[in-house]
């Protein structure tokens, strides 16, 4: 017993113990931000994008009379991992983001449906569009819709899938606790 209490009471114990903690609490504080904040984030920033791309689609139409707007359109929805859809006054689909998206182009046509009938979080409403959380219940994915009136009255709709942030954050967490565990390995 009193070689435990000699022990608990050398600097080396005391360090490892302390430095364990310290490690302990950085990693908490790091799996609690990642589950917290991230996921805003993420939402922000597609937020933003969706805006940006809004506008220029919006500036594409308003003054581009080239073919290259399909080409334009096909690297911002690639880039972004965007699906766009453009309707034309008429209601006919003018463009959509990949030819495979005709495939699902009924449940885009079901969720513009649905956003135009005011359900889902509203995320941002701004001058000519609004953006809003949809959880699609026929596969269970939740997007970030865009629905926006053009300049030329066109209709665009662009969705994001955000499904894959809650999959980062959980392998970023595992990291993270791997890490944890390597740190508190070394430092031992």
């Amino acid at each position: 017993m009193n070689k435990l209490r000699n022990a608990l009471k050398s600097v080396r114990v005391r360090l490892f113990v302390t430095l364990s903690f310290v490690i302990l609490l950085i990693i908490i504080f790091l799996i609690l931000v990642n589950n917290f904040v991230f996921g805003q984030f993420y939402i922000y920033s597609k937020t933003k994008a969706l805006k940006s791309v809004y506008k220029i689609v919006n500036n594409f139409y308003a003054t581009s009379q080239d073919t290259d707007l399909e080409v334009q359109l096909e690297k911002i929805a690639i880039n972004n991992n965007f699906d766009i859809l453009i309707k034309n006054d008429q209601n006919v689909n003018v463009y959509t983001s990949n030819k495979d998206f005709f495939s699902t182009l009924g449940q885009m046509n079901e969720m513009t449906s649905r956003f135009n009938a005011n359900l889902g979080e509203t995320i941002e409403k701004g001058e000519g569009f609004t953006i809003r959380k949809i959880k699609d219940s026929k596969n269970d994915i939740t997007y970030i819709l865009l629905s926006a009136t053009l300049d030329n009255g066109y209709l665009l709709y662009i969705r994001i899938p955000i499904t894959s942030i809650q999959e980062s954050v959980k392998i970023s967490n595992n990291f993270l606790y791997l890490m944890a565990g390597f740190t508190i390995l070394i430092a031992a």
